[in-house]
């Protein structure tokens, strides 16, 4: 038996096409939940703020850092032979953009106080000191049929000595209280 579709009531109905244009798609917050921290911690004001520093929570979250938030002028950090969170500096003034003549003095502090960050939330937060990766943003690629969150390095910057034991107070007591919480999950 021979079935043929065409314009007869024993069809499937197709689909119906929205007639109009296409729905605008979904905005993405290029800062959605990320963990924020301003540079140098303690400024008075939002004047004496010259770096924000944004850490990835998972794997989405870094895929968003890397491909998506960094851009030129921003640097790339990430704990190095290990798994962890991707990290990503922005000045705010972008005359003091990476790469700008005299620039090192004004990043130096900005990027001492990410590398701790970056080894905090990898692998390596229980080593006393860990190396940590920099990049430009634009040398991070993704490597075709990777997962999410995975990143291949171009061209590196350089490597910077992180310490996760010289992190803010409130990351130590977050992250405890996170292990603390999930001891009990599924009880």
């Amino acid at each position: 038996v021979k079935v043929r579709w065409g314009r007869d009531e024993s069809a499937p109905p197709q689909q119906q096409r929205r007639k109009g244009p296409k729905p605008p798609e979904k905005a993405v917050d290029r800062t959605q939940n990320y963990r924020k921290f301003l540079y140098p911690e303690g400024a008075e004001s939002d004047d004496d703020v010259t770096h924000t520093v944004l850490v990835g929570r998972n794997r989405r979250h870094n895929e968003n850092l890397s491909f998506k938030v960094g851009k030129n002028g921003d640097v790339w950090l990430h704990a190095r032979g290990a798994p962890g969170a991707h990290v990503v500096v922005k000045c705010r003034a972008r005359n003091m953009a990476w790469g700008s003549e005299g620039c090192e003095q004004h990043w130096r502090g900005a990027l001492r106080f990410a590398a701790d960050l970056a080894a905090f939330y990898s692998d390596l937060r229980t080593e006393r000191k860990a190396e940590v990766t920099l990049a430009e943003p634009k040398h991070i690629v993704k490597p075709r049929g990777a997962p999410l969150g995975a990143v291949k390095i171009r061209e590196e910057i350089g490597t910077v000595l992180g310490d996760p034991f010289q992190v803010p107070e409130e990351c130590i007591l977050a992250r405890e209280e996170g292990v603390k919480g999930s001891s009990n999950w599924g009880a």
